[in-house]
């Protein structure tokens, strides 16, 4: 038996072959919403240093602001 878990556009098969216990299906829950934050993270740092400088000033951000939060690892 087995189980699919959608994370966003992916797919996670889980084969069942005892039983996984709840807390490993929790840990990894917690992993794929940790790598799906630092997925968004990437996205939107590099959407923000391509906006043009009048929509960075409607939004009051600097160009340096903007390219100083783009170049932060994708972690932080």
């Amino acid at each position: 038996m087995t189980s699919i878990v959608r994370f966003g556009r992916y797919q996670v098969v889980l084969l069942k072959r005892d039983r996984i216990s709840p807390a490993l299906l929790e840990r990894l829950r917690g992993w794929l919403v940790k790598i799906n934050q630092y997925r968004q993270n990437v996205q939107q740092r590099r959407k923000l240093a391509q906006l043009p400088d009048y929509l960075l000033k409607d939004i009051g951000v600097t160009r340096a602001d903007a390219l100083k939060e783009a170049e932060k690892p994708f972690w932080k």
